[in-house]
């Protein structure tokens, strides 16, 4: 994008700011009267292609946004099943064909049950949607690495996943909190550089 467009956008809120907080005070001090009837068409669609260009900018930014969106993310053998539902392939699919993005970490005790069946046919169908996948030994790393997360790769948002020793999911907590989320992406870079297979 050129200069000049970010420059225009950059301005293109803020104008809409003035021109309301204008309009806002004109009414309240009622100046409209003394515009001629014949300008005021030619008002309305100024400040409505304001508006439009400005909801244009916003989508145009949320459609970027997503389409650079990766979601970092910890898992294990003990929670393979929420990845084995038809609704989650399906969404996971969607979300990386639209140009989405998901690193995942699976945690294992032993080379044993990275290499079990089950684990197996986890791997191959997140392989098959378009997950890349490596595995971290959780017997060999410190206990403040085996935390459960997912995390957007920007640190804009993350969620704690509390999974107990029985695979249990607890209540997810979501927070945007940068000193979290950044600790999840700093775990997570850890654990990937780390991973045995």
């Amino acid at each position: 994008m050129t200069k000049f467009m970010r420059f225009i956008e950059a301005l293109l809120l803020p104008t809409i700011a003035i021109v309301s907080a204008v309009i806002s005070l004109g009414d309240v001090f009622n100046v409209f009267h003394l515009i001629p009837s014949n300008q005021v068409p030619m008002i309305i669609l100024v400040i409505t292609s304001m508006g439009l260009g400005t909801l244009a900018v916003i989508m145009n930014k949320c459609n970027e946004m997503q389409d650079k969106l990766e979601l970092l993310s910890t898992s294990s053998l003990a929670t393979s099943y929420l990845w084995n539902e038809k609704d989650m392939e399906d969404a996971l699919a969607r979300f990386i064909h639209e140009g989405g993005k998901i690193k995942q970490i699976f945690f294992v005790r032993s080379p044993e049950e990275a290499a079990s069946p089950e684990m197996q046919v986890t791997l191959d169908l997140l392989k098959k949607i378009g997950i890349t996948i490596r595995i971290v030994n959780s017997t060999r790393i410190p206990a403040n690495l085996k935390q459960y997360f997912i995390v957007e790769a920007r640190r804009k948002i993350g969620w704690d996943i509390p999974v107990n020793d029985q695979g249990h999911v607890g209540l997810s907590v979501i927070t945007a909190n940068p000193a979290v989320t950044a600790n999840y992406c700093k775990i997570f870079e850890t654990l990937w550089e780390i991973a045995e297979y």
